[in-house]
């Protein structure tokens, strides 16, 4: 229950793939912030700028917040929420209020 694997599966994970962050192999909130991480620097910050610049609902933009937040890109998401993180959230709604509670959460996969 809203674990990394949730969000990765679900539409964060979707919109990380179409602004060209494969997730393949990705398994744990800290290898999903260092493989941002990297693959951001190697594309000079493109990859950032295509999230901030996304065109997208108000439940993506929460999502885009809940991803780069994840990322530690936090910085980023208040930018892009422009003071009203939580009035954004308002808009995210079923599977996307999953995924932006799995990531303000950040468990991994629990061994039973």
């Amino acid at each position: 229950m809203l674990e990394f694997r949730d969000f990765r599966g679900g539409p964060a994970g979707n919109l990380c793939e179409r602004v060209g962050l494969s997730l393949t192999g990705v398994t744990s909130w800290s290898a999903f912030a260092s493989h941002f991480q990297q693959v951001n620097k190697r594309g000079e910050g493109a990859l950032v700028e295509r999230l901030m610049s996304f065109p997208a609902s108000s439940g993506e933009i929460a999502l885009i917040m809940a991803i780069l937040y994840a990322a530690d890109y936090s910085r980023f998401a208040d930018k892009l929420a422009g003071g009203k993180a939580w009035h954004l959230l308002e808009y995210a709604h079923d599977d996307y209020a999953a995924a932006v509670a799995a990531a303000i959460f950040r468990r991994d996969r629990v061994s039973a």
